[in-house]
């Protein structure tokens, strides 16, 4: 399952490598919908939050949460219902953009400036802001144990997450 899939890109490539046969995408954007649907096998025109009660357990072996979860009204509510869809072994990954970065936390400590922008670290519609700690305490609120975090929190912009079931 790939949330927020937009157009489908990333889960069409997986299966052309052959890593997964199926692919379900949500995604609450409407411009993406007609391509990803032309891409995956199943899309969700909807809010993650609003497809969650629909979707059956253990369902998927590998869900990934890509530059979404700083998107979300309420990231711990969906994080907190996530393990109930993986199959036994199964994993999520995760990319989490890291307000620590030196690209946001210089401008901001020495000239004062945090300006919004239309994408990237200060994209305009992320509504939570994570840094390590606060990932990491997102991370550990759920059955689902911390398995790898890639690139370095104070020098990568956004950290790759994964995690797995207990």
């Amino acid at each position: 399952m790939d949330v927020g899939c937009a157009n489908g890109a990333t889960g069409a490539l997986l299966k052309q490598q052959g890593l997964c046969s199926h692919v379900t995408g949500i995604e609450p954007f409407a411009p993406h919908i007609p391509l990803a649907q032309a891409q995956l096998d199943q899309v969700y025109h909807a809010n993650i939050e609003d497809v969650l009660p629909k979707l059956s357990a253990q369902t998927f072996d590998c869900i990934l949460c890509l530059d979404v979860l700083e998107h979300l009204v309420d990231p711990w509510a969906v994080w907190q219902r996530l393990p109930a869809l993986l199959k036994p072994g199964g994993i999520v990954i995760c990319s989490i953009p890291n307000v620590q970065h030196y690209s946001v936390s210089l401008p901001l400590v020495l000239f004062g400036q945090w300006r919004y922008t239309t994408a990237g670290l200060l994209d305009s519609s992320h509504l939570r802001f994570f840094t390590k700690e606060g990932v990491q305490t997102l991370l550990r609120s759920n059955a689902l144990k911390e398995e790898i975090i890639q690139a370095h929190w104070s020098s990568g912009p956004a950290p790759t997450v994964i995690v797995t079931g207990k």
